[in-house]
């Protein structure tokens, strides 16, 4: 097999763990906190690590000589990270060190390059590939070769002991006592952002087993910081710290984070400004109010509130994916809109509400929302959404699908071989077609029980979506007679096309960060900087 960066990421789709295994074996009583019940599903992917991490030629020594900033939490924890290596970035401008700085998060928007970043910014197609085959040859002949994900971890420590990295951050997967990146014996500090119920299946059932896996990172040595969290949760971290004998310190919003617009974002920055000290300090170093003012300037961290403006329009884009972030999500997108902070407004002109009942209404208010997962349960997420009390006056549901008519890739071939593999692809199509509708019309339904007097559409393809609402900002320049029937796949329920009088939209894309990722992409195709 060729050593290209395509063969890469065939191995590593091939590596992806199809669905989660259902044994379940409880942990024992004097390894959880009392009254969590944590109970650990499969064998935990932090198996093999260690092993895989020798193989390689990988001591713990030099692991540990990455000087590791470990991160967990259920919201924010990518945001955090991001923060940090672009604090860590700004601190390096100013005095030259640390010499070079490793990411490590996910999951990926657009690419999977994106998962690891050497002093913020994606590795290259070329060094991806270079890496992973060093890496592939001697993990696919071991006994047990290590899934998707421990892979890509593999693959970025790899990379950053290769590239000479003093300074890694790097984000749990899911949970964090059992998980891959729990292989850290000595990180120099850990954070944990804010915990609550997601991923309940494997860590669950309550949120205290959810906050038990979290804080199964703090190490002793390593000093450890949390966000402020709820009574349960902040409970069962005391615990856990104390009877891992490590000081756990609860971090308040720092004065210069106070000038990020979103709240949550000032918490996220606040950690990670903890997290940067505590490795500064080996040195005798600390952040400057200069660094952090740098580092704010200079982070970018794109499907998490993110503001894309479009002309008259303004996209409001976050991967929200479980209850705690859609509802952040949803408040920073209503605080948003009420403050004027929309294209066209914050001079006094029309109202922001997007009912559409009122004559003198200037902006809409718009929801693109989508989640497909075998691991959450979509319309719970969606209740969330309702629950938090926003009523645009259209709602817009989709799937992952990025552009219409997308299938399973396949190799071109002539002959009826390939002829009955383009029937099979076509019916597995067709059956993918009929569970996102049904999932469709579940979504359809939910929101016009609560809110009749919504416009409520859906489409099949995340570009036809995109379309259809950027159409409502546009007076007179409507989708003709295509009014009712999408891309052709997908059902309108109402038609859509320019409102006269309306100056632009204000749109709030979440439920996912593959839907983000497909409409980022859409959105560039739109000529706009994403």
């Amino acid at each position: 097999m060729k050593r290209t960066y395509e063969n890469a990421l065939k191995i590593l789709d091939g590596r992806r763990r199809r669905a989660r295994p259902s044994p379940v074996a409880p942990v024992a009583p004097s390894r959880a906190n009392p009254g969590t019940n944590a109970n650990l599903v499969g064998v935990p992917s932090l198996v093999g690590m260690t092993e895989w991490l020798q193989l390689l030629g990988h001591s713990d020594r030099a692991i540990a000589g990455l000087n590791v900033i470990h991160v967990a939490g259920t919201k924010g924890k990518g945001s955090t990270c991001a923060f940090a290596a672009s604090l860590l970035a700004a601190h390096r401008a100013r005095t030259g060190a640390p010499h070079k700085v490793g990411l490590y998060t996910g999951p990926p928007l657009r690419h999977v390059r994106e998962r690891i970043q050497l002093d913020q910014a994606p590795i290259s197609e070329s060094l991806f590939a270079a890496r992973f085959f060093e890496i592939w040859e001697p993990l696919a002949a071991a006994p047990r070769p290590p899934r998707q994900l421990q892979l890509l971890l593999l693959l970025a420590l790899h990379t950053f002991l290769l590239a000479g990295v003093d300074a890694a951050v790097v984000e749990t997967h899911h949970g964090g006592e059992f998980d891959a990146t729990n292989v850290f014996a000595a990180p120099v500090a850990t954070g944990i952002t804010a915990v609550g119920l997601d991923h309940v299946a494997q860590l669950g059932p309550r949120v205290e087993n959810v906050a038990w896996h979290k804080a199964g990172i703090m190490k002793p040595g390593a000093p450890a910081f949390c966000a402020p969290q709820e009574d349960d949760v902040a409970a069962v971290l005391r615990g856990r710290a104390a009877e891992k004998g490590v000081a756990l310190k609860v971090v308040g919003v720092h004065p210069l984070a106070k000038a990020l617009p979103v709240p949550v974002q000032r918490v996220n920055c606040s950690l990670a400004v903890a997290l940067c000290d505590a490795l500064l300090a080996r040195e005798g170093r600390v952040l400057s109010e200069a660094d952090i003012e740098a580092g704010i300037a200079g982070f970018r961290w794109p499907g998490r509130f993110q503001t894309i403006r479009d002309g008259g329009n303004v996209w409001y884009v976050d991967g929200a994916h479980n209850s705690l972030s859609v509802g952040q999500a949803a408040a920073w997108f209503a605080a948003e809109t009420a403050a004027g902070a929309g294209a066209g407004a914050g001079e006094g002109e029309g109202k922001r509400e997007g009912k559409g009942e009122g004559e003198g209404e200037r902006r809409k208010s718009v929801l693109v929302f989508s989640h497909f997962s075998t691991e959450r349960d979509g319309p719970a997420l969606l209740q969330s959404v309702i629950d938090t009390g926003i009523r645009p006056g259209y709602v817009v549901f989709t799937t992952y699908r990025e552009r219409a008519g997308q299938t399973l890739e396949g190799e071109e071939g002539e002959g009826e071989g390939e002829k009955e593999r383009e029937r099979e692809r076509e019916r597995e199509k067709e059956k993918e077609r009929e569970k996102e509708t049904e999932v469709l019309e579940t979504y359809t339904r939910m929101w016009q029980a609560v809110d009749p007097a919504a416009e409520v559409a859906w489409e099949l393809d995340v570009e036809s979506a995109l379309v259809r609402v950027r159409a409502l900002g546009r007076a007179g320049e409507g989708r003709g007679e295509d009014k009712g029937e999408g891309n052709g796949e997908g059902k309108g329920v109402e038609g859509v096309e320019g409102v006269e009088g309306v100056e632009g939209v204000d749109v709030l894309i979440t439920g996912s960060l593959h839907l983000v990722g497909a409409a980022l992409g859409v959105l560039e195709r739109f000529g706009l900087e994403v």
